[in-house]
């Protein structure tokens, strides 16, 4: 069909029975979006673009030692096994091509304050030595870092954990910084690191930007525990504002790109080109090169 023909072409490779089976199946259905006929254009292109991110996650980075020969005669009977009943649907049959499968786990249900595609699954064969799996780890992960799958983290300090603590749990939701400031210094200040100072803090602003690190590292993300340390109507102004920048998005997308799906492609072949680089200096690159389309249009 074609939204087959579609996703075969953003990825570069042919989409196999099973796969398009497992996207279809009612436990994923990720289909229906574009095969329904009162679909709009946009719902089609948004459909596309999340089979090929599913799919894409799917593959994920098979890991195998190639000195243990057992795993490729494993992979080449699997081959066999597709080849001989390839005429035969069966959705659950799974070949495996690695006895390590590391892959973005879009499908598993995540818990607040964590984000729907922020874990990883690590799917292994209860073979697999505790010593041959943390060596396949250790040697994929620079892979898994440039993918922007894995990030450098360390532990909050007490101090840290003290004050995503008072801000979120302890303080009004409504308080202003300065009055969370008052009361830190209050009820914590007399506290000593382990340098000898204090862990009082002399400004709002460094306050709130001490908080804002400590935030960002425990959850991985800005903001990840605003539904705590803001009000409910503060929250439903910004959702409203953050919808009307979307749809000016979507406005500038068309200009610029052609459309959001276009803009899309275009960037899967940014990435694409540049995949062996750093993720960090790929997305600043592509933000450049966001900024450089828009001019043009502009002018």
């Amino acid at each position: 069909s074609e939204l087959w023909r579609q996703v075969e072409a953003e990825l570069g490779a042919k989409v196999t029975a099973s796969v398009r089976d497992y996207c279809r199946s009612p436990e994923v259905d990720l289909v229906s979006a574009y095969t329904d006929p009162l679909s709009e254009p946009a719902d089609r292109e948004d459909a596309v673009r999340t089979v090929v991110d599913h799919i894409r996650a799917l593959r994920g980075v098979e890991l195998s030692d190639p000195a243990d020969e057992r795993w490729q005669l494993v992979a080449d009977l699997g081959y066999r096994y597709e080849q001989k009943f390839a005429d035969v649907p069966d959705e659950t049959r799974v070949v495996a091509q690695a006895p390590v499968h590391v892959g973005q786990a879009h499908d598993l249900p995540v818990g607040w304050p964590y984000q729907s595609g922020t874990r990883l699954r690590i799917d292994l064969d209860p073979r697999v030595g505790l010593t041959a799996l943390t060596a396949l780890l250790k040697r994929a992960w620079p892979d898994l870092r440039r993918r922007g799958w894995v990030e450098h983290s360390r532990r909050l300090g007490e101090r840290s954990i003290a004050l995503v603590r008072f801000v979120c749990l302890e303080s009004p939701e409504d308080a202003d910084w300065r009055t969370r400031l008052s009361m830190w210094n209050e009820r914590y200040g007399g506290r000593l690191l382990a340098n000898g100072s204090h862990w009082s803090y002399s400004d709002v602003r460094a306050f709130h930007a001490a908080f804002r690190r400590a935030e960002e590292q425990l959850t991985g993300r800005k903001g990840g525990l605003a539904e705590l340390y803001v009000s409910r109507g503060e929250l439903t102004r910004r959702f409203e504002e953050r919808l009307q920048r979307m749809r000016a998005e979507t406005e500038e997308d068309k200009r610029a790109w052609g459309g959001s799906h276009e803009k899309y492609k275009a960037e899967r072949q940014f990435w694409e080109a540049r995949k062996d680089e750093d993720a960090r200096e790929t997305q600043r690159a592509w933000r450049d090169e966001v900024r450089r389309r828009e001019a043009e249009v502009e002018t």
